[in-house]
């Protein structure tokens, strides 16, 4: 690069602890997932999921926890995953995030988050939303009502719903002392 003055940085690809992963500057781009089981979670090292990177991808259960802040748009479109735990750490799940992914019937959301447009349309099969902070759960901005998951749990089955540490939210919510505002 002794040519190259106006270089100032260089993202090198480097491959995950389990070499499943292609990472460029901390985003995964690309997953070989071939082998693994039914459960897999993001290695540490990753702090952004790429566009598209689990497009079509099959598992009963995602992971995302460790480093990752950010789920870009697209990233788990048309997956066949049936349930993802989002880790406290990611700041923000991007447009159409999870869009049509027809197998997904259990989210856990962790933290307080940013969730854009469309993260969760079409996700029709939908049965259950934990959370593990009712005061998360408030802060929790959602840009429109088809990136609030709990619009797509429509089911008769006793077991759909809004669960709030393993147990489902029935009856009178209280909202905890000190939330200010629900987002």
């Amino acid at each position: 690069f002794d040519s190259c003055p106006a270089l100032k940085e260089f993202n090198y690809l480097q491959a995950s602890s389990d070499k499943r992963c292609l990472i460029i500057g901390g985003k995964l781009v690309e997953i070989a997932l071939a082998g693994v089981g039914n459960e897999y979670s993001i290695p540490s090292g990753i702090t952004t999921l790429n566009e598209e990177v689990f497009r079509n991808v099959a598992l009963d259960k995602l992971i995302i926890g460790n480093n990752v802040e950010t789920i870009s748009s697209n990233a788990l479109y048309r997956s066949e995953i049936k349930e993802v735990v989002i880790g406290d750490s990611v700041q923000s799940i991007g447009k159409s995030c999870f869009s049509e992914c027809s197998s997904l019937t259990k989210v856990t959301i962790e933290g307080s988050t940013t969730i854009d447009e469309y993260a969760f349309a079409e996700c029709g099969n939908l049965e259950q939303l934990h959370i593990t902070s009712l005061k998360d759960w408030c802060e929790t901005e959602r840009k429109n009502e088809y990136s609030n998951p709990l619009v797509y749990i429509k089911s008769e089955n006793a077991n759909c719903g809004l669960y709030l540490n393993d147990t489902k939210i029935e009856g009178t919510l209280t909202i905890p002392n000190g939330t200010t505002t629900i987002k």
